[in-house]
């Protein structure tokens, strides 16, 4: 009998807390927020306030489950084109396993399963760190839980990747694969460019952030780590540089099923200089690193910030540290520091951002680099904690003082913000504690006491508890102006109630209408209602809006400029409108139209029901009345001064009916326009699909017996075309959808997967064959 394996037995224990220990707090301090009403008289020392709402905090479930519905519905549809974007949108944004159990569980279960993972996902990124910290870094049990707590509740964790499914996929892989790239490091062997090449290929297939941030990061974070071994010389670095971006490539090649799509949609920027000639930092170093960890500065008021560092001080203090530790190699500490000064410039210089945002109109690719950071930061502190008694205590009062000096200097100039006193009292006092901490540590010669560290959690929690009171909206976010933002002023997203559509723009069938002029042109400055009048008069069709009457009934840093248009005051804390629209009648269908392209709250307030909406962008949402009084508020943060366009619409139902009649069917990604007599007279002509602009469409037609690509763009969001009616042209006009990213990603991953099976089966063998070998001389000896 196998004697027990005592260390095994602790290294799951610790493991088991390591998971425990941040589900709970974060469980924990949302079970307080959603059950005990905030106080007034609370808010100049935390962030609650009434805002709070629990869809906001579970806004990632909401999104995944929509996209489980509209996943199921492509695969199953009977186009191609279809079929493949749904494919696409699978394997680039959605490839974990939490998430295809939720397509075999269907929509229902899925949320109920998505909402228990939210608060898992904390404990699996913390057990995650903790196993990092313990195999590669050597920390102690006690103080890696504690560090390990400190990444999986940080502000970049809980107010960015928590709120989606790819970033927090990232979270949770992130330290995993740094083990690996290590490992592989200290050790070599074939075995281990297995375990980091699966690895990589996990991070790849995680989500954009995943694959475009992560994954370099992994890479230059091994460069570190090969640069923190003093017996290594040049030659060995350089070995060790070329193992790991041969793994690196392997793995990625592994996972080319979704990274190639990704490839796919990276657009080049037009206009580069220009993107720099606007640029400007929007926030400075120390701005950034109080939001990183656990200080987020509230977007609201000075008055109601909450406090800037917290407990999570100490990690700020052990990363200063580590550049003053001469027990780490100079060339390490170096390299570290550049590599969080270039991470920061890409996050807080605005071109540089935009232009490593690769053309995507989210803030995904921003937020993975913030998240990359954040590891880096509390990886260099685990580091300068480990050797800490190699450090003076003059090195830990000088770090202290600099952190003390720069929370009384700080005005989040850049931001426009600034912490209260409360909170800069607060920060001081974590500061003097963690200094008087650290010097009790190296006088003593002994750990980190237990005692502290608990003090420490209980700390986190209760910063989790004030920073969790507002809603997403309340979160002052750093990257607002990139992640709020559609990439085309014409898109825009039209919610409506179950069982409704309006024909081509929000419409499961997938149709086509004829228009007579090209209305691009005519649809800069129309809002979303005003865009689909002017496509249907285009059409020789009546306008399917007609405008409500409204007028403003409360503005709070915002103005009227007009016919139904408003702007806010730049970098003010909160933007609300609020207008007052008499209905007709509450059985007609009322629609509200914004054009902001910030991220958005809406209030619909009706003498007997609240209904509570949020967008990303530009909207247009169906009303649900209860009666003909509607009160609509709507609230953002506009840092540009714009004035956009927010109105009520009431749909004509006529007009649909004539504008329906009007439209074309397209079958099998075919259409015929020989019959529409729009479409046979001379000139030319834009014809708008409903099927949602992708660049790799391709629609085709013959002219003269030979096959000609039309012009494609995009016109609210769909998919048109545009062609010059003249003789010998064939009206039968074919879709084609390139599909030749994923064809291709399926072979090399097969090809890649193959050839990793092979070379495991001739290891396994091998290594069984030597250990044969072994036995048998052993037996003779």
């Amino acid at each position: 009998m196998r004697p027990l394996d005592v260390n095994a037995r602790d290294r799951r224990a610790w493991l088991t807390v390591a998971f425990i220990v941040p589900v709970m707090i974060v469980f924990a301090a949302y079970t307080l927020v959603t059950n005990i009403a905030p106080n007034e008289k609370y808010t100049a020392i935390t962030m609650r306030s009434m805002e709070f709402r629990e869809d906001d905090m579970f806004s990632a479930v909401s999104s995944d489950v929509d996209s489980i519905i509209s996943i199921k519905a492509g695969m199953s549809s009977d186009d191609l084109s279809v079929r493949t974007s749904a494919v696409r949108e699978l394997l680039t944004e959605h490839m974990s396993i939490v998430f295809l159990l939720g397509m075999l569980i269907g929509p229902a279960a899925a949320a109920e399963l998505f909402r228990v993972f939210f608060f898992l996902k904390f404990g699996l990124a913390g057990s995650a760190f903790f196993y990092f910290l313990r195999k590669n870094i050597g920390l102690k049990n006690d103080p890696a839980l504690l560090v390990s707590s400190v990444y999986s509740v940080s502000s970049v964790v809980m107010f960015y990747a928590a709120l989606d499914s790819s970033l927090m996929n990232s979270v949770i892989f992130l330290p995993l694969l740094l083990s690996a790239v290590d490992t592989l490091n200290r050790k070599g062997g074939l075995k281990n460019i297995f375990a980091a090449s699966i690895l990589f290929a996990v991070m790849a297939i995680s989500g954009f952030g995943g694959f475009i941030n992560c994954v370099p990061f992994c890479i230059l974070f091994g460069v570190f780590m090969l640069l923190c071994d003093r017996k290594r010389s040049v030659g060995d670095i350089l070995f060790g540089i070329l193992r790991i971006l041969l793994t690196a490539a392997s793995g990625v090649l592994i996972a080319a099923v979704a990274v190639f799509p990704m490839l796919r949609s990276v657009k080049p920027v037009s206009d580069i200089a220009g993107m720099f000639k606007a640029g400007e930092v929007r926030f400075f170093m120390i701005d950034l690193l109080y939001r990183m960890l656990d200080g987020n500065i509230t977007g609201q008021s000075i008055r109601d910030a909450a406090p800037v560092l917290g407990i999570s001080v100490f990690a700020f203090i052990l990363a200063m540290l580590f550049f003053a530790n001469k027990e780490i190699p100079l060339r390490a500490r170096i390299f570290g520091g550049l590599l969080m000064l270039i991470i920061y410039i890409s996050v807080a210089y605005s071109a540089l951002d935009e232009l490593l945002c690769v053309s995507k109109g989210t803030g995904e690719l921003t937020y993975s680099r913030l998240i990359c950071l954040a590891c880096l930061i509390v990886t260099v502190a685990a580091i300068s904690l480990k050797n800490i008694s190699c450090l003076s205590k003059n090195s830990i009062y000088l770090a202290a003082f600099v952190v003390i000096g720069l929370v009384a200097v700080e005005s989040s100039s850049a931001a426009d913000i600034s912490p209260n006193t409360v909170s800069r009292l607060f920060s001081v006092l974590c500061a003097i504690f963690w200094c008087a901490v650290f010097v009790h540590v190296i006088t003593t010669k002994k750990e980190l006491p237990t005692t502290i560290i608990t003090v420490a959690l209980f700390g986190l929690f209760f910063n989790v508890l004030f920073c969790l009171g507002p809603a997403r909206f309340a979160v002052d976010d750093l990257c607002l102006d990139r992640a709020g933002k559609n990439n085309s002023a014409s898109d825009f997203e039209i919610r409506l109630r179950e069982g409704e559509s309006i024909p081509i723009f929000a419409d499961e069938r997938e149709s086509y209408i004829v228009l007579l002029s090209d209305v691009r042109g005519s649809l800069v400055e129309a809002d979303a209602a005003q865009s689909i009048n002017v496509i249907a008069r285009a059409a020789q069709c009546n306008d399917l809006f007609t405008e409500v009457f409204s007028e403003s009934y409360f503005l709070k840093d915002s103005y009227e400029a007009g016919g139904g248009r408003f702007g806010g005051e730049a970098s003010t804390s909160r933007n609300e409108i609020t207008i007052h629209a008499v209905l007709a009648d509450a059985f007609s269908r009322y629609y509200i139209v914004s054009m902001f392209p910030y991220e958005q709250y809406v209030d619909e307030n009706y003498a007997d029901s609240d209904i509570h909406s949020t967008f990303n962008g530009a909207f247009m949402l169906q009303m649900t009345p209860s009666d003909q009084d509607a009160y609509i508020k709507l609230a953002f943060i506009n840092e540009d001064s714009m004035v956009s366009s927010f109105r009520v619409y009431m749909l004509r139902d006529d007009a649909v009916f004539d504008f329906n009649s009007r439209t074309g069917l397209i079958e099998n990604g075919t259409m015929d326009l020989s019959g529409d007599e729009r479409a046979t007279t001379p000139g030319l002509k834009t014809v708008i699909t409903s099927i949602p602009y992708d660049d790799s469409y391709r629609v085709k037609y013959t002219k003269d017996g030979k096959t000609v690509d039309a012009e494609t763009f995009e016109i609210c969001g769909k998919l048109a075309f545009a062609f010059e009616n003249s003789q010998g042209i064939d009206l039968t006009m074919r879709i084609d959808h390139s599909s030749s990213d994923v064809t291709a990603g399926i072979v090399v991953t097969l090809f890649m997967t193959a050839c990793v099976i092979i070379c495991a089966l001739m290891y396994n063998k091998n290594t069984r064959v030597d250990k044969e070998k072994e036995e048998l001389a052993e037996q003779k000896d």
